[in-house]
């Protein structure tokens, strides 16, 4: 159900809710293969835009997706944004598998 908040932090929860079912749809049965990893985080960063953007149109979203075989190899990222503390707001996921990890990090912008 959209919502028409303009506050992140009072939807945070059911966004949170979004990413994380569109991240089980779309790797939950999945196996870490290089050649499909960059078509999966295709589709599943434009899934959440879309999602997000008809389950509350008051945010400009950016998502980052990144997805990784799981290994002893390191990882370091970060995200950064210039926003307005009292609506603006993020939310970074991490889902893993047997074979891979999935981070998302939402940035959700009110209008």
């Amino acid at each position: 159900m959209p919502r028409d908040s303009v506050v992140f932090s009072e939807v945070r929860e059911e966004i949170k809710e979004i990413v994380d079912g569109l991240i089980d749809k779309n790797l939950a049965n999945r196996v870490y293969n290089a050649a499909d990893a960059q078509s999966w985080t295709s589709i599943i960063s434009r899934d959440v835009v879309v999602n997000l953007q008809e389950f509350n149109p008051n945010f400009k979203y950016t998502v980052m997706c990144l997805i990784m075989e799981k290994s002893d190899a390191g990882l370091h990222i970060s995200n950064s944004c210039f926003w307005n503390g009292s609506t603006d707001g993020n939310l970074p996921t991490k889902w893993e598998n047997k074979s891979m990890y999935c981070i998302i990090n939402v940035f959700g912008l009110a209008l």
